[in-house]
């Protein structure tokens, strides 16, 4: 700030612009990159293991189940989602949803979605931005199952 104050206001916006046009360009590598990783799994090139692990990350959740048949999710407190997070989860099933989206996995999927349909409803801390890229995904599931309404209460029919 100190360096900031002695920046002329020109020097100001033109640092300014730079700095967005930075933030913009890592954003545009880092969805990029979830892609990459998206489409390397739906080419068998990734296990679903791996995506699964990833896709917790991304949600900041755990799977606290001791076997694995089960599985159970807990948020992790202490890590907070970004606007980022929130674009990069909604690519990454984006790019890979129909293919990890399973009878095999159905439990997980479930357990997955009841988070994202809680984030979709989150007003007070997300923007209407990140709710809309949830409400999108939960409504291209329910389309691709062809449930008339995939919340926690939906029999899947596959």
């Amino acid at each position: 700030d100190a360096k900031k104050s002695k920046m002329s206001k020109a020097d100001q916006k033109e640092t300014e612009g730079n700095l967005n046009f930075r933030r913009i360009k890592i954003k545009k590598q880092m969805l990029g990159n979830i892609r990459f990783v998206g489409e390397l799994y739906k080419a068998n090139m990734l296990k679903e293991k791996i995506m699964l692990v990833c896709v917790e990350s991304m949600l900041k959740v755990k799977n606290i189940a001791t076997d694995s048949t089960r599985y159970i999710l807990r948020e992790i407190p202490e890590e907070n989602m970004d606007e980022e997070d929130h674009e990069a989860l909604c690519k990454l099933f984006g790019t890979i949803g129909s293919t990890i989206d399973r009878p095999e996995s159905a439990h997980i999927m479930k357990q997955y979605f009841k988070r994202i349909e809680k984030l979709s409803h989150d007003s007070k801390n997300l923007s209407s931005r990140a709710r809309f890229m949830y409400s999108d995904l939960i409504e291209i599931r329910k389309k691709q199952l062809g449930c008339a309404s995939c919340s926690e209460n939906c029999q899947d029919p596959r």
